[in-house]
């Protein structure tokens, strides 16, 4: 399996074209959520993670009740 890089927040935001505070949003309200999270507390993402999380979500508030 090949190495993939393990993004930063900012990073995250950066790709998806919204703040660094909507990316927080997001996790704590557990939409998505970091492959790690580092000892000192940071978040690392796989964006094509990241990106399944929120398609995976979007289908879910598009669902009738």
């Amino acid at each position: 399996m090949a190495d993939r890089r393990l993004l930063r927040t900012s990073e995250v935001a950066t790709a998806l074209g919204v703040d660094r505070s909507t990316v927080y949003r997001w996790m704590q309200a557990g939409v998505i959520s970091p492959e790690v999270t580092t000892h000192g507390g940071q978040a690392r993402f796989d964006l094509d993670t990241v990106r399944m999380q929120l398609a995976a979500a979007s289908e879910k508030d598009d669902t009738p009740s």
